[in-house]
This record gives structure tokens, sequence and C-alpha cells, in this order.
């Protein structure tokens, strides 16, 4: 095995160039995306069947 060669436990990062482990680095340290929220159902409507639920209905 060679001097050169990198070995399997090294870091991904480390192979990397100068550029694109800065620009790993300043993707890493951006501001995350935000979550889109699930709205909540109002407890007062009636919850909607699912698909299965429905074709089951339609049966009986």
């Amino acid at each position: 095995m060679s001097a050169d060669t990198a070995h399997p436990a090294e870091p991904a990062a480390a192979r990397l160039t100068a550029a694109k482990r800065e620009l790993l680095r300043r993707r890493l340290s951006a501001r995350p995306a935000a979550r889109a929220t699930i709205p909540r159902r109002d407890p007062d409507t009636p919850v909607p069947l699912s698909f299965a639920q429905e074709r089951l209905w339609f049966m009986e």
C-alpha cells in the first residue's frame, strides 16, 4: 500500500480539495431551511375518510 493512498477509515472531507471543503463548510453553517408545518384540523369538523374507508362505505 502506497503512502499517497487514503485509508478507508479516513474522513471523506479530508480528501476534498480546499475549495470543496470551503463550499461544504459554508453549506453546513448556513441557516437550515424552514420546515413546512401541517395545519391543525378544527376539532369541530368531521375527520375525512381514507380512500379505503370510502370504498368500504360504498360497497355496503
